[in-house]
């Protein structure tokens, strides 16, 4: 996400979803730079002083310091010329997307087609008007397909209109008394029609084709076969190829709905499609009434919070969401080839090796399974949930304790060096992959098959931010589980994992675990390495020069942490 993202929305971000994003807290505090404020270093870590910066910054303007609104976002990215005591100009509202055509003539927006379609009262509105100008539309359903758009196109054409937008001369137009203008109709043209490739394109036509002419499409095969699973036939593998059983699944269908064994009609289609009744056999008495079975829900991550289990034999009838978890199954390392939302032989092959992973039923797309599919973890390391336990004031002063420093000092070495928080919103450990470790410790032998997760150095282009670092490390979990660990920083402290014995581990697999636990153990780990590196007197001294030196690098003074970590202890101080 950038501030032109958000400036071009209309959704506010809080300072917390803010602060897990690193590139843009970096393109905010360079921002904020700009305009004259005090961030110090621009480094992508949002800490009090960016805290302080965006607060004033936002008292200026009279914005949320708790959000980052668009209008934040706009005021951010103007040339830096801030007025003395002038508010900034509230920006025209975003128009509100119409539902029926009268509300398009009303505007004055011309509106794409494609934004337009999903929305099914407007496009069941368009539907019945283009009818009543006796434009081919079948049947008005609110479902804007090719007949729909062949329709439109006909319409605009017709009166000069484009057909790929809606204008309000348009919508007008359509909501008028049909008075079609005299057209020159020129010769037909006979056009071979084109075999359909799939069965909702058939479904949609008006024409019968033999089954010698369309065997030959693996594709549209591939989709008939699965079809004919679902209603109970027997065609074996959904590899499309058309063969004998095919043909006898496919004619036995056919004999059992009265269609023409030989060809595939539009009913056929349409019926293929349509999902099979519940069979209740006549001896069994149903104890209770009948409940039809669920719809599909829409997307994975509705599935994800849901309650119910569904069979994969249910889920890939559906091409939206089959497509959903071959595209899931890629981005975690898995090589599915194209997400065709066509569920063959491979697709199913990888979907076991993920459901082996996690032990989870390899015939079923279960809560569990979907949330996996969207927010990977290491098998094996389960999470805490609901939520992970917050820092408290207990597991400050067991630091202090294990130290033998002022609570106060290590609250300042939280404030400056932290990560803020250790966790992300879904109840995962913040965690940052390193490729160019990975490559080190498996001896480069996987860079050249995975770049993304493996290099011989350091690049900053394959970081992908926030929680999308899950992906890359369960990819790099499937290669070498131990490595992987290694490879990421971790928690509040972004301890790496190699650092486990420093952290006060006695190998990387319980430090994971424990950075699954809380932030408070998080915390312990940070200290105890802080502890292994010598910086405990200097904390225990109050020595911020030699503790940030040790911490930092020599670039400390550039970066005034001395300084920062002497006011923040100043302030704890303070208050406690």
């Amino acid at each position: 996400m950038t501030l032109i993202n958000i400036g071009l929305n209309s959704d506010s971000w809080t300072i917390g979803d803010v602060s897990d994003d690193v590139p843009l807290t970096l393109e905010i505090q360079r921002r904020l730079k700009a305009w004259g404020y005090d961030v110090g270093t621009p480094d992508g870590d949002w800490g009090p002083t960016t805290q302080r910066a965006y607060g004033a910054f936002a008292k200026m303007y009279r914005f949320d310091d708790r959000e980052l609104s668009p209008a934040a976002a706009r005021q951010l990215l103007k040339n830096v010329t801030p007025p003395i005591a002038t508010p900034p100009v509230t920006p025209a509202p975003k128009p509100v997307m119409p539902k029926m055509l009268r509300d398009v003539g009303a505007q004055l927006i011309t509106w794409p087609i494609a934004n337009l379609v999903d929305n099914v009262s407007l496009a069941l509105d368009i539907q019945r008007r283009l009818k009543i100008w006796n434009y081919d539309v079948g049947a008005p359903d609110g479902d804007w397909g090719p007949t729909s758009q062949r329709a439109y196109a006909a319409f605009a054409k017709a009166y000069s209109f484009k057909d790929t937008e809606l204008s309000p001369a348009a919508a007008q137009q359509l909501l008028s008394n049909p008075t079609p203008p005299k057209v020159v109709v020129p010769p037909p043209v006979v056009v071979e029609p084109i075999a359909p490739t799939t069965l909702k394109a058939l479904a949609d036509q008006t024409t019968s084709w033999p089954i010698a002419s369309l065997k030959s499409n693996a594709t549209f095969t591939k989709e008939v076969q699965q079809r004919l699973t679902v209603w109970g036939q027997t065609p074996g593998v959904a590899d499309g190829d058309w063969g004998d059983k095919t043909d006898s699944s496919y004619s036995a269908f056919a004999k059992a709905f009265k269609f023409e064994p030989n060809q595939i009609s539009p009913a056929a289609a349409t019926k293929l499609l349509t999902m099979p009744p519940v069979v209740i056999p006549k001896d069994v008495m149903p104890k209770y009434p009948i409940v039809p079975a669920p719809a599909l829900p829409a997307n994975l991550r509705l599935i994800s919070q849901g309650t119910r289990d569904f069979p994969i034999a249910q889920i890939v009838t559906s091409l939206n969401l089959a497509k959903e978890i071959q595209f899931s199954l890629s981005a975690i390392g898995y090589d599915i080839g194209t997400a065709d939302g066509q569920w063959g032989p491979l697709s199913q092959k990888f979907y076991d090796r993920f459901s082996l992973a996690y032990k989870l039923d390899n015939k079923t797309l279960s809560v569990r399974s979907a949330k996996l599919l969207v927010e990977p973890e290491i098998p094996g390391i389960p999470l805490v949930l609901p939520a992970p336990p917050k820092l408290a004031m207990a597991d400050y002063q067991a630091v202090a304790n294990a130290i033998g420093c002022e609570v106060a000092a290590v609250r300042a070495v939280v404030s400056v060096e932290a990560a803020g928080s250790g966790f992300y919103s879904d109840g995962r450990p913040k965690i940052l992959f390193e490729a160019h470790w990975f490559g080190d410790l498996t001896n480069d032998d996987y860079d050249d098959d995975y770049p993304s997760i493996s290099s011989p150095v350091w690049n900053r282009n394959l970081y992908i931010g926030g929680v999308g670092e899950w992906d890359r490390l369960y990819l790099a979990c499937t290669l070498d589980r131990a490595a992987a660990m290694k490879s990421a920083s971790w928690g509040l402290g972004q301890v790496m994992g190699f650092n486990y014995k420093a952290a006060g581990y006695g190998d990387v697999e319980t430090f994971v675990r424990d950075m699954h636990v809380s932030e408070g153990k998080q915390l312990m780990a940070m200290f105890n390495f802080i502890k292994s590196n010598g910086l405990d007197r200097a904390l225990i001294r109050r020595d911020w020069a030699t503790f940030a030196r040790g911490y930092n690098g020599e670039s400390y003074r550039a970066n005034a942490y001395d300084e920062k970590l002497q006011d923040s202890y100043n302030y704890w101080v303070s208050v406690m």
